[in-house]
């Protein structure tokens, strides 16, 4: 009887996100906006990536975006090789007109 456990979450740079990886129990397709939900993003933050080309693999069944495990596999290497980091930066300060 085999008692070591092998991990069955990965970790994404950004935020410490935990998301499940493929682990033979996720589904070929995934609802977008369920996966969305468990990265704590919004829809409105998926269609940006959509529109940026970070996503692969997605369909549209019956109206309804699905993205494929291939697609899930392809964005956490992305993302864990530091792919879409940017340096953050401050606001400029505006000096008011006010005395």
């Amino acid at each position: 009887m085999n008692t070591q456990s092998t991990p069955s979450k990965a970790v994404v740079v950004e935020k410490g996100i935990e998301v499940p990886i493929d682990d033979g129990e996720t589904p070929a397709l995934v609802l977008l906006n369920k996966w969305g939900r468990q990265l704590g993003r919004a829809p409105p933050t998926l269609w940006r990536w959509r529109q940026l080309g970070w996503l692969d693999g997605i369909m549209n069944i019956a109206g309804k975006p699905y993205i494929t495990r291939r697609g899930i596999d392809k964005f956490l290497r992305r993302a864990q090789a530091g792919e879409f980091s940017k340096p953050s930066h401050a606001p400029h300060r505006v000096k008011s007109s006010l005395p």
